[in-house]
């Protein structure tokens, strides 16, 4: 657990550098990116302690040498991983127009963490887990209650591939159809709790009566309870 949590930190605090230095502000666009691959940046280190721990037990080798052969046994599918989220989101950062503005900030935080996490997983996890990670732990038949309801389910589910496809495709569908039924906008309305007021008067009014219309509307507002 301890080797996995600080594979978040040991990532995010390299992408908040790279990010003051393209002068990219923490907005709500950076910690949606963030909030996004927050789950894949431990995922990476929980894979690598799991592949340890199960060459551990299964082999009955050291620490040292279980990280050594697990490492090299999942380094190319790690890597891979990362490489396809790079991939999805790294053309986001060349959107044009004003989405594009927005939107390169998202791709870069989004890039930059993966590849810190992919750079903890394969380089600090297996040095962690060399000297930290011990033998022992829950054994197979200390599995929970729900795991043999949840192997019966996936037995049947595989038993019936066929059926299992098609509620996968109508699943699919059905969320695509409900999708289009949802209204879409760039940017959400906000309430920032203020009013705009626009006063035009007839060609030729003089700077006096204007003032005098726009100072009567003042007071008009500053009598409403609500203002």
């Amino acid at each position: 657990t301890l080797v996995s949590a600080v594979a978040m930190p040991l990532s995010l605090i390299p992408t908040f550098a790279v990010m003051a230095a393209l002068d990219i502000s923490l907005s709500n666009i950076t910690l949606l990116a963030l909030s996004l691959v927050v789950g894949i940046l431990v995922d990476d280190a929980i894979v690598e302690i799991e592949n340890i721990v199960r060459h551990m037990r299964q082999t009955g080798a050291s620490a040292y040498q279980a990280a050594i052969e697990a490492a090299d046994e999942i380094g190319l599918a790690v890597v891979a991983t990362t490489a396809t989220i790079v991939a999805v989101f790294l053309p986001v950062a060349f959107m044009p127009g004003i989405p594009g503005k927005f939107f390169i900030s998202f791709a870069i935080a989004v890039c930059v963490s993966v590849l810190f996490s992919l750079l903890v997983a394969r380089m600090l996890t297996p040095l962690l887990g060399a000297y930290l990670v011990r033998a022992g732990g829950h054994s197979e038949d200390d599995l929970p209650a729900w795991v043999p309801t949840y192997l019966w389910l996936l037995r049947k589910a595989l038993n019936c591939r066929w059926i299992t496809l098609f509620a996968g495709i109508a699943f699919f569908a059905g969320s695509m159809l409900l999708a289009t039924k949802l209204p879409t906008e760039f940017m959400a309305a906000a309430d920032r709790g203020r009013s705009m007021i626009s006063v035009e008067l007839q060609p030729g009014s003089t700077i006096e009566q204007t003032t005098a219309v726009v100072q009567d509307i003042t007071e008009r507002l500053e009598r409403e309870p609500a203002v």
